[in-house]
């Protein structure tokens, strides 16, 4: 090979090398490496050692910056739990992560120094240390996750960094120790319990950034941290509500409250009415949860935030006004408020959450201001009393059981804009007269309109491709002919069930299952077109329909369901592919109905239109018929995608071993003629199967055998279109 060939060739090869490590998944391995008196457990990940473990675990101990030859960046999860020798710990500055539980329970722990690149104090990671005195937390840490300090009981002082914006669940519960601590101004959420227990501690400022401060936040700590005074019977932290002293009774006044934490008054059901100051901006979760002997508040103007559960209980409330500024009703807001009977939502909010007015059945018209895009799930369930709504344009969704159960709702108007109505959304509404589903709806959700009895006349617009499950259930008021938009493709299990009005039903071409229970009790229904595309028709499916006089089955199904026309009382007649014959026995016809074997009269194949007749009756009928000659019929029909013409052929001497049958079609004069012939073949591409009854399943049999010598009494020809 030449010098420069070679170099290059090298050179390439290198290329693939390295192209191939870079698609490759990054290789994982743990592995011990011994630094002086300490064997440390790693792995490698990602060109950078994770420490998980190291032996012995007592003393003061320095995590190496390198192992394996890798970096050390990540302290991993529980890698020193329970290691209650430990002394004290330095973190090189490398490590910019420290895994949840890492040093949980290492309670000889007096001191450890977290490095400046670690962004985040991980759940549990300090948990239980309860000699570790003091920390300094990198000014890089946004975020103290749920219990990082939990029953840190040692520790006297701690300095939480400016870039801190959440102080998780139960971070500091339980340090008994601290005395005082400094949260700064960039916290927005103090979770729930955060400084539960810390009985030693006496002052906390709270800045004007917190939004919301968790329930239990401050639960048994000193009575000298809070303030019993200003607003006699509730205690205050640096102005917020975060608790009562004792039971309530009353009227209540909240001035000198700068806010109101998570479940502050929770069960007060002695308040009967409060004033909320202009200098409060926040209520929390829950935060008037049961007070059901509220029955009067005012929510002043510049208040931007209620928290989920605020009011749920306060059945005793009759009236709220909601300001401009708060932008959600949140989860279960209002929920079981049932005296509640008038809300005036401000022009601010966008969102209702699930369940925010759930069973208020005292509320008889509310106003959804034009800002609002989504109304969640529930978020009107059981709102009895209300009687009509407006649903802005802005909205695109309807949540499952929206208006459920709304049973004094008579009318309502959906926008354009929305695309799905979920499941169960207006279930229930009986009062409902008539509700017009806009174009742009392409899914309506199981039961979305069950047992809405009141309504009269329902159009489905032509963009709804699928109709869920119960979705008509019980609408017995629905009256006349109805038309299923051409998109579907499947009527699911109950979906007209109950519409006993309805008189005729129009499947669309697309459609291929019938679900079970799908016309159940459809008692009016006197004619149904079941398309040729419909495979299978499910159990009970048209029970009941006692309108019903005849119907036809196409070629295209194959499968019925057990009782599927039980108490069809008035069915006369019933046209079925042959391959069901065997089947009918199953379905529940009543007595005196006439099962007739049959396909369509005519079929326009390929721009020809095929006339066609059918066997009809049993093997002893159709040979009666064929008086000495052979008896054929002729049909079209899509087998995989091609139109195939098929003749059938009642066989009158099946003792015959020479009567060899060869099937073919002519056209004359336009018109399709099945030539029936012994011998040679007719010029025709064909497959012939035979069946010994009709019904009882087709075998296919080799061109030119000798068919009729296994007891076939009918031959299936299927002859292609040139």
């Amino acid at each position: 090979m030449q010098p420069h060939r070679e170099n290059h060739f090298m050179k390439r090869t290198v290329f693939l090398f390295a192209l191939a490590a870079m698609l490759l998944p990054v290789f994982v391995f743990a592995d011990e490496q011994t630094i002086g008196n300490y064997t440390w457990s790693f792995e490698i990940y990602d060109n950078s050692a994770i420490v998980t473990g190291v032996s012995p675990a007592s003393g003061d101990v320095v995590i190496p910056s390198v192992l394996g030859g890798k970096v050390v960046t990540s302290i991993g999860d529980s890698a020193f739990y329970g290691c209650s020798g430990l002394t004290s710990i330095t973190i090189p500055d490398s490590v910019t992560s420290i895994g949840e539980r890492a040093f949980y329970d290492c309670s000889g722990l007096t001191s450890i120094t977290i490095p400046n690149g670690v962004t985040s104090i991980g759940y549990a990671v300090f948990e239980d240390c309860s000699r570790l005195m003091s920390v300094m937390i990198p000014d890089g840490v946004t975020s103290i996750e749920d219990s990082a300090f939990r029953e840190c009981s040692g520790l006297t002082s701690i300095t939480i960094p400016n870039g801190v914006t959440i102080i998780g669940s139960a971070a500091f519960s339980g340090c008994s120790g601290l005395t005082s601590i400094t949260i700064p101004n960039g916290v927005t959420i103090i979770g729930s319990a955060a400084f539960s227990g810390c009985s030693g501690l006496t002052s906390i400022t709270i800045p004007d950034s917190v939004l919301r401060i968790g329930r239990g936040a401050f639960s048994g700590c000193s009575d000298a941290l809070f303030d019993m005074t200003s607003i006699p019977g509730v205690k205050l932290v640096d102005g917020w509500i975060v608790g009562t002293n004792g039971s309530l009774s009353g009227a209540l006044d909240l001035t000198g409250a700068r806010n109101i934490g998570d479940r502050a008054f929770y069960g007060c059901s002695g308040l009967i009415s409060i004033t909320i100051p202009d200098s409060v901006t926040s209520i929390g979760d829950s935060a008037f949860y049961g007070c059901s002997g509220l029955i009067s508040i005012t929510i002043p103007d510049n208040m931007t935030s209620i928290g989920s559960g605020a009011f749920s209980g306060c059945s005793g409330l009759m009236s709220i006004t909601i300001p401009d500024g708060v932008t959600s009703i949140g989860y279960e807001t209002f929920y079981n408020c049932f005296g509640l009977t008038s809300v005036m939502i401000g022009n601010g909010v966008t969102s209702i959450g699930n369940e925010a007015f759930r069973y208020c059945s005292g509320l008889m018209s509310i106003t959804i201001p034009d800002g609002v895009t989504n109304i969640g799930d529930y978020a009107f369930d059981a709102c009895s009393g209300l009687i009509s709504i407006t649903i802005p344009d802005g909205v695109t969704s309807i949540g499952s059981g929206a208006f459920n159960a709304c049973s004094g709702l008579m009318s309502i108007t959906i926008p354009d804009g929305v695309t799905s109505i979920g499941n169960y959304a207006f279930s229930g509404c009986s009062g409902l007269t008539s509700i017009t589903i806009p174009d742009s709806v392409t899914s309506i959700g199981n039961w979305a309109f069950g047992g809405c009895s009141g309504l009269t006349s329902i159009t489905i617009p032509d963009g709804v491709t699928w109709i869920g499950s119960y979705v008509f259930c019980g609408c017995s008021g629905l009256m006349g002919d109805l038309v299923i938009p051409g998109g579907v493709t499947s009527i699911e299990a109950n979906a007209f069930s109950g519409c006993s009005g309805l008189t005729s039903v129009m499947i669309p071409d697309g459609v291929t299952h019938i679900g079970e229970d799908a016309f159940f009790g459809c008692s009016g229904l006197t004619s149904i077109m079941i398309p040729n595309g419909v495979t299978s028709v499910g159990d009970y499916a048209f029970y009941g329909c006692s309108g019903l006089t005849s119907i036809t089955i196409p070629d295209s199904v194959t499968s019925i369901g057990e009782r599927a026309f039980s108490s069809c009382s008035g069915l006369t007649s019933i046209t079925i592919p042959e391959w069901l014959a065997d089947q009918t026995d199953s379905w529940g016809l009543p007595s005196g109905c006439q099962v007739v074997v049959s396909d369509n009269p005519c079929v326009d194949v390929d721009g020809v239109s095929i006339p066609k007749t059918w066997i009809s009756g049993n093997a002893a009928d159709a040979l009666a018929a064929a008086d000495g000659n052979y008896w054929t019929a002729a049909r079209a029909k899509a087998a995989n995608g091609r139109p195939v013409w098929e003749c059938y052929v009642a066989d009158l001497d099946p003792e015959d071993p020479d009567d060899d049958l060869v099937a073919g079609i002519e056209m004359v004069d336009g018109e399709p003629e099945v030539t029936i012939e012994r011998g040679e073949s007719a010029n025709r591409a064909y497959t012939v199967q035979g069946a010994k009854k009709l019904g009882g399943g087709w075998t296919d049999l080799e061109d030119g055998a000798n068919w009729d010598a296994a007891g076939y009494r009918f031959f299936r020809v299927k002859v292609e279109v040139p």
